[in-house]
């Protein structure tokens, strides 16, 4: 801001300047009696003398003793806004609001166009939630001096305040007008979109704001806040260590910005924001917690993330989040009994029960105990019936072994609790599909769509499962297409536009997305299947038998694709 009432250079000014003068009072001339010339000399002596007495008083937090100086020395310049402004504020140390307020609107009867006191009153005013008043001095100030950007700045805050949005922007956008290169204003401004949840004209501004003054701070923060809401972690990412640099200190930055890199994957990084948090002297649960996941899943140092997991759960044996992620740890490191003891230790009431459970059927089911591992995940359902994820488990146990009719029993009771779980009316449909029982198939994922229209993967099943028949291509290239807006990295997807592209006989649109989704999934044999059909039927015969040949590795019980491999042989010279 422009100004910060400069109160010491406005007494001293003051003090020069008899305040009669300065009000267009009748000015001293020679023609005035020397004794009187000589007691205003006097009177501005006495003046500064209360005043600097104040100010050392308020350097020593003597506020009362501040006060009477003060008002000493405005008792020798009752007309002066300046000291009016230092008592005022001296009162308002003392929590005297209205004696500030009073003093304030004393001194602006009498200097009506002194701009700097109009805006104290109007910030004293919102202070005091007299909301109509502050408006009306801070107007007074816009009137008196238009181009000072104080005034606008505190009245849009005001307005905002009372979420007066368009109002707040109408006073901001006429600042603007006045001076389009305020960098306050464009911050301010956006901030009245972030209000609005207009994300669009938020980051605008913000980057607005950022092109004026590039070290602004805040505007880095708040926009690296919204890329984070918007899931854009790089930008996020970028823009955190952007503001790291100007303030390093702030360890709440600093943490979400170590919670982005730890989601992102990139452990060794989120590692070191909080390493560095904690040696800062900040040692929180849930910092100590996520350095904790960074050393364990960057698999960075598991003797140590055991430790802080192990610290955390003495510290405190109700923190099933700790003990949770100490069970992992055992996990990892190969302590499959110390794993269990923990998981098994987790109650229903935790929100890491059903994950707890499951990794105890998933330890119990790799050493070939899986009947224990059904026990394990039949008693969880008793206990905690709400979970969609134990019966998946429970269901896939089942399928495992064969039992395909147990497994759908299992997802029907499932749906009989939750019966909007897309992701068991999904499992479903996968049994359906591997009966070859494609309308009861295709029907439940229309019954994942109604419940979720942008469903990316009942989408693709429907859309896939058309082209693989060679029916409804234009419906399935619909559902694709959407599926791919909705989930753009998908090599599957990729896979299904592609496949449905080549049953249209869109051959070079077909080989474009199928080599597309080769380089998403270099090892998954249907795409391999798909790409080698296409360079078949394009006469790219080696090229189609090194990619089934590659496929068969995976999969090297498939009849299918030895079929191919045999046909292409005959096939080449």
């Amino acid at each position: 801001m422009r100004r910060r009432y400069l109160y010491n250079f406005y007494i001293a000014l003051a003090l020069l300047v008899p305040c009669c003068a300065l009000l267009g009072c009748a000015h001293l001339s020679p023609d005035v009696p020397v004794i009187e010339q000589e007691k205003s000399k006097t009177n501005r002596a006495d003046s500064y003398y209360h005043y600097m007495k104040g100010v050392l008083h308020s350097l020593h937090d003597e506020t009362d003793k501040a006060v009477n100086e003060y008002t000493r020395a405005l008792g020798v310049h009752p007309c002066s806004p300046y000291l009016a402004m230092e008592l005022a504020s001296s009162h308002l140390q003392k929590n005297d609001i209205d004696g500030a307020v009073a003093i304030l609107e004393a001194s602006v009867r009498q200097n009506p166009d002194h701009v700097d006191t109009h805006i104290l009153l109007g910030t004293f005013y919102e202070r005091m939630q007299e909301h109509d008043k502050a408006v009306r001095h801070y107007r007074t100030a816009i009137e008196l001096e238009p181009e000072l950007p104080d005034p606008y700045l505190l009245l849009s805050t005001v307005y905002r305040n009372q979420k007066n949005y368009d109002a707040a922007r109408s006073v901001l956008e006429e600042l603007l007008c006045i001076n389009f290169d305020n960098a306050m204003a464009a911050y301010q401004l956006a901030h009245v979109y972030l209000e609005m949840r207009n994300l669009d004209k938020a980051k605008y501004w913000l980057r607005r704001t950022l092109t004026l003054e590039p070290g602004f701070s805040s505007a880095m923060k708040d926009l690296a806040v919204i890329f984070e809401h918007e899931q854009d972690l790089e930008e996020a990412v970028s823009l955190y260590r952007q503001y790291l640099d100007f303030i390093p200190r702030d360890m709440a930055a600093r943490a979400r910005l170590g919670n982005l890199l730890l989601n992102r994957g990139l452990y060794r990084e989120a590692a070191a924001e909080f390493e560095t948090i904690l040696d800062q002297g900040s040692y929180g649960v849930d910092i100590r917690l996520s350095l904790g996941l960074a050393y364990l899943f960057g698999e960075i140092n598991l003797e140590k993330s055991t430790e802080i997991f192990r610290d955390l759960v003495n510290e405190n044996p109700d923190d099933e989040r700790a003990r949770y992620f100490l069970a992992v740890s055992y996990q990892e490191q190969g302590e499959k009994e110390l794993a269990l003891e923990e998981f098994g230790r987790i109650t229903p009431s935790s929100s890491v029960f059903a994950p707890s459970r499951i990794q105890m059927s998933l330890i119990l089911n790799l050493e070939g105990k899986t009947a224990e591992a059904v026990r394990i995940i039949d008693k969880a359902i008793v206990a905690k019936n709400d979970e969609p994820d134990l019966y998946l488990v429970l269901a896939s146990l089942h399928e495992d072994t064969g039992d395909i009719d147990r497994s759908e029993k299992i997802l029907r009771m499932g749906l009989a609790i939750l019966p909007e779980s897309t992701d068991i009316i999904y499992r479903l449909g996968l049994i359906y599909e591997k009966r070859r029982q494609f309308d009861k198939a295709i029907d439940l994922m229309r019954d994942i769509l109604a419940i979720d229209p942008e469903n990316a993967e009942a989408l693709n099943f429907i859309g896939y499962s058309y082209a693989d028949r060679g029916i409804n291509l234009d419906e399935a290239e619909t559902m694709i297409l959407k599926a791919l807006q909705l989930k753009p990295g998908s090599g599957h997807i990729i896979d299904s536009l592609g496949w449905v592209y080549f049953r249209q006989n869109r051959i070079a649109e077909a080989l474009e997305q199928l080599e597309k989704a080769r380089e998403f999934l270099p090892d998954d044999p249907t795409v391999a299947q798909h790409l080698g059909d296409v360079y078949e039927l394009n006469g790219r015969y080696e090229e189609a038998l090194e990619i089934y040949r590659k496929a068969l590795d995976h999969t090297p019980d498939d009849s299918e694709i030895k079929r191919k491999i045999e046909n292409l042989k005959k096939m080449m010279p």
